[in-house]
């Protein structure tokens, strides 16, 4: 009985519940369709054929298809009757065929003849009406908005506020100039409203003269134009020119070492003019192109929609025109510039790689040369010991004169005066002293040829070092860079995110306040750079402004810099680590600094093993000397008489010996002396010794973890890159908010960051691994090499 009434209760459920499902479900297909099959023709108002034009209107769609089409689809009408042929008469009569065309659904204008038409068309629209771009500068003032919306009805401009005040005074603190010379496309000259009282204020404004060069389908009435006198000139979109035409534009400018800006800013600056700030036609003007669209086909006014297009005042400067033209800019500008053709003006300069930098330094430093003057002294000083061993010969002159009255009353016992000439001649036949000082002097000469050695590494590792700091700081700089640029395309996009509502204000201001740290960061990176060229050129002893062109290295280059041996094939396992350190430990006892050490341990231990005998140890000495009485004169009344006398020629020849006995306990301190700084020399070459081992094992540690982390780091900053592509996906969407955005980026720019340095770090680790060696590669031959490793025991097994 209860199954019955089950039976009939489902029965009941399936007759009243399903007939209501169907119908829903057939409701949502057909609302979905509905939505589906609706289309919104965009009807395109051009001025004239223009690939410009072209390529902005696939700009726009491409944004357009980026928003999606899931409740409308857009479609492109583009007639024959909405072309104006380069006519600004005919605007207006396109514009009311776009109105009047039944298909047509938005009516949007694509170049600035046609835009301006429709911003000061009399008439009411009887359709939405999108404008862009139109330029309004500040001396005008008559475009019809208000507190960036739109006075009239249906229409929607897309407005960018005083681009040719800020063009112009971007270009004039650059490129100081009297006069301006400006190349516009002819149609425009007289089409424009109020475009000779804009040139009247700003020659006014600036101090300027402006003179416009009308350009048509060619540059071939340009050129004769482009003289000597020429100071600058200010490249306005040469709509009609084809682009390949801009190419011998830039040729010509280069040629006359013209300084250029282009309005349309980057691209036209990456394809050879000197400077210009932001793309005109770039993606932010796109995608609110595209936006308006959107917004009107969902059902907004245009009237409610944004004017005003707010841009980024960012500098490009193409280095390369910059050198062809001669042209020095200033170091403010390229602190915060985006520098186009060369990443840096600082790399323009002789290519150097690291170890060349390292023989120059090795070759050329200026305390190599003190350290060779000192070894000079030290070679004299062995010489001066070596000339007591040799015979010493001395000659003498004398002349004695006395009183007369004395000589008179000696009876010519005392001649009055008289002249004589003798030699000396001395042999040491024996002396420990000067035997055992001789001894000392040739090892210290030794010891500080190994000294000067050492001081060479040191000098080599330094410039090795400075190099990789160089290195390091550029690479910090193009990282900088493009988290700048990233801040860049962030901030338009938070912008977008607020004309769509998607988010406030905040988020505009945050971005805005990360532009200003990352540009602080820049001019940081810039200063970090200058101070490691001063650093790098004072040990190549090279002018502080030299400017090189260093060879960067790559991941796996760095992996090898070990000897040309990768890391891993001598040291992937504990044992064959601590095999390695104990191997280089004992070869660190090879440095020149203890070799010599070692010899003035020996320098030292004769000069106390000679103050320890001299109480017992003679000296023997021969000597000679022979004088001859050249004359001499006696005193006879009042004459004088020459009274030479060959028998007082005196010589004589002696041996002598010395021992020497009590010299008031001098001989006791200059022994104890002597043996304590024996002590001294010995207590210092035994630290020196164990700090040598501790280094090769310290270094040996770092690189353990300096090596792996080339490939740890650049996998962090794969991921985190990779994070911050999906993040910013999501913040596009609005999925997401800014502080996740500043997160993620954050976190790449710090991974990109470490694994540029992880690269230099390692090299950096293998530079004192050979210091602490005592031994750099680049002085040794590939069979030395070779040689080396087999003692090491690290010889090649891949």
């Amino acid at each position: 009985m209860q199954s019955r009434k089950r039976s009939r209760s489902k029965r009941l459920f399936v007759m009243l519940v399903l007939p209501v499902l169907i119908s829903v479900c057939l409701a949502c297909v057909t609302q979905k369709s509905a939505f589906a099959a609706r289309t919104v023709v965009v009807g395109v108002l051009t001025d004239g054929p223009s690939p410009f034009a072209e390529r902005f209107l696939q700009s726009i769609q491409q944004e357009t298809r980026a928003l999606g089409e899931d409740a409308f689809r857009i479609q492109w009408k583009l007639a024959p009757a909405f072309d104006a042929g380069w006519d600004a008469s005919r605007t207006r009569k396109t514009l009311r065929a776009a109105l009047r065309d039944p298909q047509v659904d938005i009516v949007m204008t694509l170049g600035a003849l046609q835009a301006q038409s429709a911003a000061t068309a009399a008439f009411p629209f009887s359709k939405p009406v999108l404008t862009g771009p139109l330029f309004d500068e500040q001396v005008l003032k008559k475009l019809p908005y208000k507190n960036d919306r739109s006075l009239k009805a249906n229409f929607c401009p897309v407005v960018v506020e005083n681009r040719v005040r800020r063009d112009i005074t971007a270009f004039k603190d650059l490129v100081p100039f009297s006069r301006l010379h400006v190349l516009i496309q002819k149609e425009f000259v007289g089409s424009f409203v109020g475009l000779d009282r804009l040139v009247q204020d700003y020659c006014a404004l600036f101090g300027i003269g402006i003179e416009f060069i009308p350009v048509g389908q060619n540059l071939d009435d340009v050129m004769p134009r482009l003289s000597s006198d020429v100071e600058a000139v200010y490249v306005t979109p040469l709509m009609r020119v084809p682009e390949n035409a801009l190419h011998i534009l830039v040729e010509q400018l280069k040629a006359r070492a013209i300084p250029s800006w282009s309005f349309l800013g980057k691209e036209e600056v990456e394809a050879g003019i000197l400077a210009g700030r932001t793309s005109y036609w770039g993606a932010h003007l796109s995608r609110r192109m595209a936006l308006n669209i959107h917004d009107i086909a969902a059902g907004r006014s245009a009237r409610s929609l944004p004017v005003l297009l707010s841009e980024e005042d960012q500098l490009f400067l193409n280095m390369n025109t910059a050198r062809d033209i001669g042209f020095s800019p200033k170091y403010a500008a390229l602190l915060t510039a985006n520098l186009v053709g060369q990443a840096d003006d600082d790399l323009l300069g002789t290519p150097l790689d690291l170890a060349e930098a390292m023989r120059i330094a090795g070759q050329q430093n200026v305390s190599l040369r003190e350290d060779r003057a000192k070894y000079e002294e030290v070679q004299e000083d062995r010489r001066l010991a070596r000339s007591q061993l040799l015979p010493q010969l001395g000659a003498s002159a004398r002349y004695i004169q006395i009183d007369q009255d004395i000589s008179r009353a000696s009876q010519g016992l005392i001649p009055w005066d008289r002249t004589g000439a003798g030699l000396a001649v001395s042999q040491m036949i024996f002396d420990d002293a000067v035997v055992s000082r001789f001894r000392a002097a040739r090892r210290n000469e030794h010891a500080e040829k190994a000294f000067q050695a050492s001081k060479r590494l040191d000098v080599v590792q330094q410039a090795g070092v400075r190099y990789l700091q160089l290195l390091s700081a550029q690479a910090l700089l193009s990282i900088e860079r493009d988290n700048y640029q990233l801040i860049v395309r962030n901030l338009d996009m938070a912008r977008v995110r607020r004309e769509t509502g998607v988010s406030g204000p905040e988020e505009v201001y945050r971005w805005e306040a990360a532009l200003a740290e990352s540009r602080a960061r820049v001019i940081q990176r810039r200063a970090d750079i200058q101070a490691a060229q001063y650093a790098l050129n004072q040990a190549l002893n090279q002018p502080l402004t030299t400017q090189w062109q260093l060879k960067d290295m790559s991941a796996d280059q760095a992996r090898r810099a070990f000897f040309d041996v990768k890391a891993e094939t001598i040291g992937s396992s504990l044992s064959q680590l601590a095999r390695l350190s104990d191997r280089a430990a004992s070869l660190s006892a090879e440095r020149p600094s203890l070799k010599g050490l070692e010899l003035l341990v020996e320098a030292q231990d004769i000069v106390a093993s000679q103050k320890a005998r001299q109480r017992f140890v003679p000296s023997l000495k021969a000597g000679a000397m022979y004088t001859h009485e050249i004359d001499k004169h006696q005193v006879d009344g009042a004459l004088r008489r020459n009274d030479p006398d060959d028998l007082e020629d005196v010589w004589a020849f002696g041996v002598t010996a010395e021992l020497p006995l009590f010299a008031g306990g001098a001989l006791s301190h200059e022994q104890d002396r002597a043996n304590a700084v024996l002590r001294q020399v010995k207590a210092r070459r035994e630290r020196l010794v164990q700090l040598a081992a501790q280094q090769v094992r310290t270094v040996i540690s770092r690189m353990s973890q300096s090596y792996p982390n080339i490939e740890l780091s650049a996998l962090a900053a794969d991921r985190a890159r990779k994070n911050l592509g999906v993040v910013r996906d999501k913040y596009a969407r609005g999925a997401v908010s800014i502080l996740e955005l500043l997160d993620a980026q954050n976190q790449s720019l710090v991974q990109k960051q470490a694994a540029a340095i992880a690269v230099y770090e390692y090299v950096r680790d293998v530079l004192d691994f050979q210091r602490a060696l005592g031994w750099f590669e680049i002085d040794a031959t590939p069979q030395q090499k070779q040689e080396f490793l087999s003692r090491l025991g690290a010889v090649k097994k891949e």
